[in-house]
């Protein structure tokens, strides 16, 4: 079985998660907080917030962003976490094609910068993490309050499960720290928060996938990525639609492709073992949020009709890609 996603795993990491087991400081320790400044270094930002997860980082972004009962629009082709988030943010999801809005979550879906305009904006941006938009590197916050990376085992890097958030304001920041920390300040609790912290085991092996650093490994990862993505759009398309070209340095999360014909194609690949998956059916298809308002949905209604997810990540062998690209083009015949 080819994989669609699937996280690349190194004896280093592990001799990075060893270190910390060998501490026995394993959560609320010191390297949480170096990879929180790895981050803010990498994408410009002033503060990183570290979390269990990104939907808890979602959560803690849209409480310091917006007012209880607010509406906040977004795109419903996206994971059900950006809803979710902000449901439990006490907010309400208006799913809208358009980019441009008074409160607004946009969604740089499959890495790729999504251009928008915004009063009060936080960015999702759990496929994101190294990609680049109008305004620099995504998570620096430049037109956001925050921004929101997850590092799930599949993402650009990974802490097993977790979330960071970025921002500039040092009130977002101390926000986020009190609801991640049960809301406490020096053993004091001032608001009722949770406990969405990250470990200190998880944050060792997203050091190590940053190269400790340096970023060596990380910006090698990308270029990986890149050679994949160009292969596949070198060979396919005259096939499906490929996604880009991108304006902006993209380190790409997933490879999707369109089509009218994507059920047919996902059964093709199946059948010979090759993974694919949809990113993503429309959040208001979910029986959770059959209910939502929504306004000017048809690009999405479209693009969710359509788009399939093929194998991309860096685990993939030259071969590897080969046979994919051979599968697609046997489906075509």
């Amino acid at each position: 079985m080819i994989k669609y996603a699937e996280p690349t795993i190194t004896a280093g990491d592990m001799v990075w998660i060893e270190r910390v087991l060998a501490t026995k400081w394993l959560t609320q320790g010191p390297i949480v907080p170096k990879l929180e400044d790895m981050v803010r270094e990498y994408v410009g930002a002033k503060y990183a917030v570290a979390f269990n997860s990104a939907t808890s980082a979602l959560f803690a972004a849209y409480t310091v962003t917006f007012e209880p009962g607010e509406k906040v629009w977004m795109t419903p082709v996206t994971f059900v976490a950006t809803a979710s988030a902000a449901v439990h943010a006490s907010l309400e999801p208006v799913f809208t094609d358009m980019k441009e809005a008074e409160n607004l979550a946009v969604v740089h879906m499959a890495g790729a910068w999504r251009g928008f305009e915004g009063k009060n904006v936080v960015e999702d941006a759990a496929h994101a993490f190294g990609s680049s938009g109008a305004f620099g590197r995504i998570g620096n916050c430049a037109r956001s309050r925050v921004c929101v990376f997850s590092t799930h085992a599949i993402k650009n890097f990974t802490t097993g499960e977790g979330g960071i958030a970025t921002t500039n304001s040092k009130a977002a920041a101390t926000g986020m720290r009190l609801l991640r920390d049960h809301g406490r300040v020096k053993g004091r609790c001032m608001i009722p928060g949770w406990n969405f912290r990250m470990t200190d085991i998880q944050a060792a092996l997203g050091v190590s996938q940053l190269g400790a650093g340096s970023f060596k490994r990380f910006e090698e990862a990308k270029e990986r990525r890149h050679a994949i993505a160009a292969e596949y759009t070198r060979e396919l398309a005259s096939i499906v639609e490929t996604p880009g070209p991108w304006s902006y340095d993209t380190f790409l999360h997933l490879y999707r492709v369109f089509t009218k014909k994507r059920d047919s194609l996902q059964r093709h690949l199946a059948k010979r073992e090759i993974q694919t998956a949809i990113h993503y059916p429309l959040v208001y298809s979910q029986p959770a949020f059959r209910k939502s308002r929504r306004f000017n949905t048809e690009l999405a209604e479209d693009e969710a009709k359509t788009c399939l997810s093929l194998p991309l990540h860096n685990n993939l062998t030259d071969e590897d890609v080969a046979t994919v690209i051979k599968a697609v083009k046997e489906w075509k015949r």
